[in-house]
């Protein structure tokens, strides 16, 4: 079975656009309508769920797209159907908790069968939800891993908003209390949040070096930058190099 979730597919098939890829039906706007069959009819084969999610990750849905948690939802309720997982994720990052989100789907699909992700680009916070499959697949010399880090980012703006029309009274035994932010509004100064990050950032790379084998040939790979295909590879963000059918085809190696 192949499952198509992506923010295109799902606004196309909400407005009745065809895809290439989907004949949904016109019966209602679900997730259901995603599931078709891989043209796979050896009842002896393993049933493989090949699941496509692109872009940021975040946990909420909004009316028009489904985002992470909706889909790590979807994912969670059918997944004793199947033998092994094949992800097909693009993404540039996003939220931590979304994140930890996926690794917690990755983590319990495994009593099922294997996991490989496979990808074009997988970056930040697509990079600390993946760590516990069995396999990662970049597609290709041009695939890209990598931006290990955390960051914060502070809209000027709109602290010029909050300080001209919004007043704060906090309770008096809660000093610390959106501590960072009330000190950026203050003084424009982002230390406190600095400092949250890079604590953030030492559990990120706890995470990757514990459940990826980043090799210590090389002293930057979690310094932020990106790497991509064979350079990725031997840096330990991608086990392989290959196609979506070569990722399918791990999964079904049991």
């Amino acid at each position: 079975m192949e499952l198509f979730i992506n923010q295109e597919h799902l606004f196309e098939f909400l407005t009745r656009q065809a895809t290439s890829n989907i004949q949904p039906s016109a019966k209602e706007s679900s997730l259901e309508d995603f599931v078709a069959p891989n043209g796979n009819n050896n009842s002896s084969s393993p049933n493989i769920l090949v699941a496509k999610y692109s872009g940021d990750f975040v946990l909420e849905d909004y009316w028009w797209r489904y985002n992470l948690g909706g889909f790590v939802n979807y994912i969670r309720s059918i997944a004793s159907q199947y033998e092994g997982f094949v992800f097909h994720i693009d993404t540039h990052g996003g939220h931590a908790a979304a994140a930890m989100e996926l690794d917690g789907l990755f983590q319990d699909l495994k009593k099922y069968g294997k996991v490989i992700v496979h990808s074009n680009y997988l970056q930040s916070a697509g990079i600390m939800g993946t760590t516990n499959a069995d396999r990662i697949v970049g597609n290709g010399e041009f695939s890209d891993f990598g931006s290990v880090g955390v960051y914060y980012e502070l809209s000027k703006w709109i602290a010029d908003l909050y300080k001209k029309y919004v007043v704060f009274a906090y309770s008096k035994k809660s000093p610390d209390k959106n501590k960072a932010f009330r000190e950026f509004l203050k003084t424009g100064k982002v230390d406190l949040y600095e400092d949250m990050a890079t604590k953030q950032d030492e559990k990120f790379m706890e995470l990757v070096t514990k459940n990826r084998p980043i090799s210590g040939e090389y002293k930057d790979s979690l310094d932020g930058g990106t790497f991509m295909g064979l350079d990725a590879k031997l840096r330990g963000f991608c086990d392989h190099l290959g196609t979506l059918d070569f990722a399918i085809d791990l999964a079904k190696k049991q």
